[in-house]
C-alpha cells in the first residue's frame, strides 16, 4: 500500500469523509490497478452510502441497498470481513454479483469499523482485478480500519449533530414565519393572537396548503401592491 497524501482542511463534514475515501482510494490503488472505496454507516436498520472516492464507488454502494443485500452490508451486519476474490465464481448475493461486474468489478474486500455508539459501518475496497485483495492486502485493509475508525466515528457524530442543528434550525425559521403571519392577520383583523392563529389554520386547511408555506407566502406578499393576504375572522 502505498503512502496517500495527508487530509487537507475541509469546509464540512461531508467533504472530510468523501477526501478520506480518495485518500483510502489513492493509498490502495496502483498505475495499473485503480481501487476504489467506499464507507456505509447503517443506523435504525437504515443504510447510508457517507463517503466514496468517486461516483462509481457511490453507486456501487448503492447497488447492494438497492439488492437488500451484499457484502459490505454482511460485513456492516455481521461485524467481519468479507473477501471475494472473483465476482465470477461468486453466488453469495443473488443478483448483485453480475450487477457488480456490469460495473467493472471483478473482487473487493469489505471491512468492519468500529463505531462504538454511533451505529454500525464498514469500509469496501472495490478492484477490476480478480484475485487484488490476497492475504496480505486483506491483512493491510484491517490494519487502516483500525487506524481510521475514530476520525470516521468523530465526523459521523459531528455530522448527525450537524443534521439535528440544520433541523432545529428550519424549525426555528418555520415557527418564526407562522409568528410573523400571525401578526399581520392580527393586524389585518384587530384579533387575539390565538384567534389569527385559528384564522390563519383554517385558510390553510381550505387552500389545502401547508401552514408554514402559507404563512410563508403572506410574509412575502406583505408590503406588494397586489397583495391578497387578508383572511376574514
Amino acid at each position: 500500500m502505498k503512502r496517500g497524501r495527508q487530509p487537507a482542511a475541509h469546509s464540512s463534514v461531508q467533504e472530510f469523509l468523501h477526501g478520506l475515501a480518495q485518500l483510502t482510494s489513492d493509498a490502495f490503488s496502483t498505475p495499473e490497478n485503480p481501487v476504489l472505496c467506499a464507507m456505509t454507516l447503517m443506523r435504525e436498520r437504515r443504510p447510508l452510502c457517507v463517503a466514496a472516492s468517486g461516483c462509481a464507488a457511490h453507486s456501487l454502494e448503492e447497488l447492494q441497498y438497492r439488492f437488500t443485500d451484499g457484502p459490505c452490508l454482511t460485513a456492516v451486519q455481521q461485524l467481519t470481513t468479507v473477501v471475494i476474490g472473483d465476482l465470477e465464481d461468486n453466488s453469495d448475493w443473488g443478483g448483485y454479483a453480475p450487477a457488480a461486474r456490469a460495473l467493472g468489478i471483478r473482487s473487493l474486500v469489505s471491512v468492519p469499523l468500529d463505531m462504538n455508539t454511533e451505529g454500525r459501518a464498514a469500509l469496501t475496497l472495490y478492484s477490476g482485478q480478480a484475485g487484488r485483495f490476497d492475504e496480505h492486502a486483506v491483512s493491510l485493509a484491517a490494519g487502516y480500519a483500525l487506524r481510521i475508525h475514530k476520525p470516521v466515528r468523530l465526523a459521523t457524530r459531528l455530522s448527525s449533530k450537524e443534521e439535528e442543528s440544520a433541523d432545529l434550525m428550519a424549525a426555528m425559521q418555520s415557527r418564526t414565519t407562522i409568528d410573523l403571519a400571525v401578526g399581520i392577520v392580527m393586524g389585518q383583523n384587530r384579533c387575539s393572537q390565538d384567534k389569527a392563529f385559528g384564522i390563519l389554520r383554517a385558510a390553510s386547511s381550505r387552500r389545502n396548503m401547508k401552514l408554514r408555506d402559507l404563512a410563508a407566502q403572506m410574509v412575502m406578499s406583505v408590503g406588494q401592491a397586489d397583495a391578497t393576504t387578508h383572511f376574514d375572522a
